[in-house]
């Protein structure tokens, strides 16, 4: 029995270096990936209502005429909600539900001038035809666009 247990254990150890050796690259473009590509128009916002309560309360609000986020598949973008800066180019981890947009200038984002924020990303998987993006914030507390969703335009 004890012959047999190293047995085992000697062929699970070259199957192990074995497939180490053949080197893993993972794969370059994601089907997830695919899904958020298009034109997207921000439709609610998630906003605080009332800080005096514990916990907070928040709640969602339609938005009229929201900010848009075009998303290529050469990884560039062009989004809206910071002002003149729009383009730049993205990069989306899907493994980790967020989005990474370094943008051509500098952009205002609570505060402070930066060329890069990341946003958590998630889909509506009935669908796909909404994104939900949790925006950067300054502290624990958010008042306004906490988060958005967005419906797919193009």
């Amino acid at each position: 029995m004890f012959k047999s247990k190293i047995h085992s254990l000697s062929i699970l150890a070259f199957i192990f270096l074995f497939s180490c050796g053949l080197g893993y690259d993972p794969p370059e473009s994601f089907e997830y990936s695919k899904k958020i590509i298009g034109k997207w128009q921000q439709i609610r916002s998630f906003n605080l209502i009332d800080e005096t309560k514990n916990p907070m309360a928040y709640d969602w609000f339609v938005v009229e005429d929201g900010f848009t986020i075009k998303l290529n598949t050469d990884g560039t973008f062009e989004y809206t909600k910071y002002g003149n800066c729009t383009t730049g180019k993205y990069i989306f981890y899907p493994n980790f539900g967020r989005i990474e947009f370094n943008f051509d200038c500098e952009i205002n984002s609570n505060g402070e001038s930066v060329t890069k924020i990341i946003e958590l990303i998630d889909e509506d998987v009935s669908q796909n035809d909404q994104l939900f993006l949790d925006h950067p914030r300054s502290s624990d507390i958010c008042k306004e666009d906490c988060m958005s969703i967005l419906k797919r335009i193009e």
